[in-house]
């Protein structure tokens, strides 16, 4: 009787879909707000610009009005106050959808697509994009580039990045900074991550686990360097790039 073999990437991607499942129990609250928030900005937003557009028409429409009497005064204070503010409020719609848009593309990308080939740019702007709302109400974080053509050699590159954040974000409390380095060595792409502040004792003796990454990353090559302490967690992810790569 033969001896049944593991299929050691049936097991891996396993194990992925459950650490994705219980990533997204976790960014669920802040996806659902990141994408309806910015809707109801932008509706009331052309609501406005509508109003302006409805009064301008009215005005040019009734050669009856007195200019400066009664409520075609009010009329005229309210149509100078939109179109002041139209600019603003245009350009605030626009962006507020465009941030829709992006955290919809890295929810889809992280649910069915993680291990399509991207580089390193790609991937880390998935990552911020889908823990905008999670980490903006916990750490201070400015983007930071990563560089372009940089392919990793570990598969689920995304998932891996995703886990390490939210772990180093988990239970911060308000004021928390969080900073990210990149830098590229010979054959390896390395994040260091480093959060300074307060965090909350009830999340931290639920925190995520980051054995997914540590044994993804091992298997590929790669490392996870991890030192965690009271007011300070520090993370070195040590990504393999495929050959070839500058």
């Amino acid at each position: 009787m033969e001896t049944p073999t593991l299929d050691v990437t049936t097991t891996t991607d396993a194990t992925a879909a459950q650490v994705r499942q219980r990533l997204l129990e976790l960014l669920l609250p802040e996806l659902n707000h990141d994408i309806n928030s910015p809707f109801s900005v932008v509706e009331s937003t052309y609501s406005s610009v509508l109003s302006t557009l409805a009064l301008l028409k009215e005005r040019q429409g009734d050669s009856n009005l007195t200019s400066g009497e009664g409520e075609d005064e009010r009329l005229g204070d309210d149509l100078a106050f939109m179109l002041d503010h139209l600019p603003q409020l245009v350009a605030g719609a626009r962006q507020r959808a465009w941030d829709v848009k992006m955290t919809a593309e890295a929810m889809l990308a992280f649910m069915q697509d993680p291990n399509a080939e991207r580089d390193l740019d790609e991937i880390y702007s998935l990552t911020r994009h889908l823990l905008r709302g999670y980490l903006k109400h916990r750490v201070q974080l400015e983007d930071v580039p990563v560089g372009k053509d940089l392919h990793p050699a570990v598969r689920n590159t995304f998932l891996v990045l995703t886990n390490v954040l939210v772990r180093a974000g988990q239970g911060a409390l308000p004021g928390t900074a969080m900073t990210i380095n990149w830098h590229v060595e010979p054959d390896e792409a390395v994040a260091e991550i480093e959060c300074h502040g307060a965090f909350d004792q009830a999340e931290v003796d639920s925190m995520l686990p980051l054995a997914y990454a540590t044994e993804t990353l091992l298997v590929s090559g790669g490392k996870l360097e991890q030192h965690e302490s009271g007011d300070r967690r520090y993370y070195a992810v040590r990504i393999p790039l495929e050959e070839g790569c500058p």
